[in-house]
């Protein structure tokens, strides 16, 4: 993965007069030498864990290992964002970075072979892994009984990052990386692929129409009527970049067939306090995590979370969860 050059943003509140954005070519540089980092990872119930680990800056992302029965591992499996940071102890001094991005677990053995290259070249022999089976190994290949066991390699690329300068100029960096970028592997490129439309089927157009643009508030983008055969509407949900589409004569589905639709909000008892005043027929904030849902308490933190659902008027069904980092 080549690395994205991202747009550099300086925020002016929380920096000194006269400062300047930090390039991120230094941002970059930086990731690339620092020898410990921390992970943030969120659990089940919607805690943040944080841990130190060793990482390597490779192709424009980070990578890091752990054994696949550590806390970070399981919660990754459920919640793939995550949090990567690095920096310097003191005040008066150095640059505090903070990588936002989606671990995603490597398998692939040669590209595993660059990573554990990586490794050895920045941390030595201490951090020698054989590659085998879409893991790391220490050592060339122990004995099963003597074997320590497998550690998974996961790739984090950037989606955000942030720099904090420190000393007699204070600064503070956003980079965003565009949304648009494509990979190059073995001659081919994978470009991003965005989801645009999904089709709900019902019974009646016009009835839906009104249970998605008045009561949900979706806007409405176009009504197409063809024929009495084909009549076509397209909605999009408020700042979402992929829209719904009900219609006649357009897919062989039954009405109310389609469940797990799901809409992201950033506060779930505000969505849910509108849904309810708009006439929607909801059910209660549950929080959803291991053990299945149950009944949101008072006060509890439902980042992660926290969903409500409900039904359009031919039983298609929705979910609403709230993730307040979300974009």
């Amino acid at each position: 993965m080549a690395d994205r050059e991202p747009v550099a943003e300086l925020e002016p509140r929380f920096s000194s007069d006269g400062a300047t954005p930090t390039s991120w070519t230094e941002g970059r540089e930086r990731l690339r030498r620092a020898e410990v980092y921390w992970l943030t990872t969120v659990r089940p119930g919607g805690s943040p864990h944080v841990t130190p680990l060793l990482a390597v800056w490779l192709d424009g992302a980070l990578h890091f290992c752990t054994g696949p029965d550590e806390r970070k591992a399981r919660n990754l499996a459920g919640n793939p964002p995550c949090v990567l940071t690095t920096g310097c102890d003191a005040l008066g001094e150095g640059l505090d970075l903070l990588v936002e991005g989606e671990a995603v677990r490597l398998t692939d053995d040669p590209d595993l072979r660059r990573v554990s290259d990586a490794y050895l070249s920045k941390y030595g022999e201490g951090w020698r892994f054989a590659v085998r089976d879409g893991a790391f190994y220490h050592g060339p290949g122990p004995p099963r009984e003597t074997d320590p066991g497998a550690a998974w390699v996961y790739e984090v690329a950037p989606k955000k990052a942030f720099g904090f300068g420190k000393g007699g100029t204070f600064s503070q960096t956003r980079w965003r990386f565009q949304r648009t970028q494509t990979r190059e592997m073995e001659g081919e490129i994978f470009m991003k692929w965005t989801l645009e439309v999904v089709v709900v089927p019902v019974s009646d157009v016009e009835r839906a129409k009104a249970f998605y643009a008045g009561k949900l508030g979706f806007d409405l983008d176009h009504d197409t009527k063809i024929s009495d055969e084909y009549h076509v509407v397209q909605l999009t949900p408020p700042g979402s970049g992929c829209s719904i589409v009900l219609g006649k004569g357009i897919v062989d589905m039954k009405p109310g067939s389609l469940k797990g639709l799901q809409l992201v909000v950033k506060d779930i008892r505000a969505a849910r306090a509108q849904l309810v005043g708009r006439g929607v027929g909801v059910g209660e904030v549950q929080v959803v995590g291991a053990s299945g849902p149950r009944p949101a308490s008072d006060g509890e933190d439902l980042d992660n979370v926290g969903f409500v659902f409900f039904e359009d008027p031919d039983g298609n069904g929705w979910a609403v969860q709230q993730i307040s980092a979300r974009d």
